[in-house]
């Protein structure tokens, strides 16, 4: 859930960036209103500030339990299409050469 929880947050902040938006604002409004979880709150502003160099959880190992929970989907019969997409950007990511980069560089796959 986390891995996904991020890939939207990427998403929702490539486009205010592409729409010209004040990042500070953004961050803030995001972090403050009701997406604000745990998650939401550690990546956004590393995301607006494209810090990821200080790691606290890889980008490959997001990869890596994106992957592990399709597999336990596809034992049991649970259809997890967002999940599946979600682990696709950080493949994507992967391929930039971002895979020991903290996971909040999965914006730069849509940066791009």
């Amino acid at each position: 859930m986390g891995g996904v929880q991020a890939v939207v947050l990427a998403e929702g902040l490539a486009l205010a960036e592409r729409a010209g938006l004040d990042m500070e604002q953004v961050v803030s409004f995001i972090i403050n209103g009701a997406p604000g979880s745990p998650i939401v709150k550690g990546k956004a502003g590393r995301m607006a500030t494209r810090d990821y160099a200080d790691t606290q959880f890889a980008l490959k190992w997001m990869h890596k339990d994106t992957t592990y929970a399709l597999r336990a989907a596809d034992e049991f019969g649970v259809p997890m299409p967002t999940v599946a997409v979600a682990r696709e950007v950080y493949r994507m990511a992967r391929n930039l050469g971002l895979g020991e980069a903290d996971f909040a560089a999965v914006i730069e796959t849509l940066r791009r």
